[in-house]
């Protein structure tokens, strides 16, 4: 895998996910909203993060599928347009309220 050298458009980063989202997982689920912002991982790097709030009409997502977000973002992006996998989180969208919720989303704001 070549790692470019060009940060990717977020709007697009959401829109792939969806797309893989869906593809997965058809309509056994709500995702709303999906976010991605930029946020320094351990080592102090800026990485997407993508936060996933979904709604189960079933079972709950596969967790190994869930961890394969990342690669299905970066299979459709071009190889230039990223600098790490993202990262991403799953929130059930009962707990998506409160301070987690306004966390988030001012993170994504302030990006």
């Amino acid at each position: 895998m070549v790692i470019g050298t060009a940060k990717p458009d977020l709007g697009r980063v959401v829109a792939i996910a969806r797309q893989g989202l869906l593809e997965q997982f058809g309509d056994r689920f709500s995702f709303d909203p999906v976010l991605a912002g930029w946020f320094p991982d351990s080592d102090g790097e800026e990485r997407v993060h993508l936060i996933v709030v979904y709604k189960a009409h079933g079972d709950d997502p596969y967790p190994l599928w869930t961890v394969g977000l990342a690669d299905y973002v970066m299979e459709h992006l071009p190889e230039e347009e990223f600098l790490q996998p993202p990262l991403s989180r799953f929130i059930d969208k009962s707990e998506w309220k409160g301070r987690m919720r306004e966390k988030a989303e001012r993170w994504i704001r302030e990006g």
